[in-house]
């Protein structure tokens, strides 16, 4: 029976609201919007709503060279390179991420999860416009009441 739903049950009927940041951004705009809707990551948007990269705060981190700074939007914002809140968000995100597609099977998402060390999986439909996220911890939820 699990197996079944793990094989049928498609992504977009899992996915959840996801915020994102349009390409032409700055990192100020990404460590801002980040900070007002409590995230860690945020899908990077073309003009067209199609995912063309990815941020997080360990991006931001990287570029500090600092351990132990995780989650504290603060001290990172304080501790970057000068000048570096007004570079494009392009420059620092992971271009091409990896996604699903809605139309995905769950089977996908555990193999992902379990290849890779996501916590988060973007999805995004046939066209590549982003359709929301899925979170390790919901998915777990949503298997725990089958």
């Amino acid at each position: 029976m699990v197996d079944d739903v793990i094989k049928s049950y498609k992504l977009g009927e899992m996915a959840e609201k996801c915020d994102s940041i349009k390409a032409e951004a700055t990192v100020a705009d990404f460590i801002r919007t980040a900070r007002e809707k409590n995230t860690e990551i945020l899908p990077v948007l073309d003009d067209d709503n199609k995912v063309v990269g990815i941020v997080s705060e360990k991006d931001l981190i990287k570029l500090i060279k600092v351990e132990g700074v995780a989650s504290n939007y603060p001290i990172i914002e304080n501790r970057l390179p000068k000048g570096m809140l007004s570079e494009p968000i392009t420059s620092i995100m992971t271009a091409e991420p990896v996604t699903l597609k809605e139309t995905d099977s769950l089977e996908s998402v555990i193999n992902l999860i379990l290849n890779h060390d996501f916590r988060r999986v973007i999805i995004v439909d046939a066209e590549k416009k982003l359709v929301g996220k899925i979170r390790i911890a919901d998915m777990i939820y949503k298997l725990s009441r089958l």
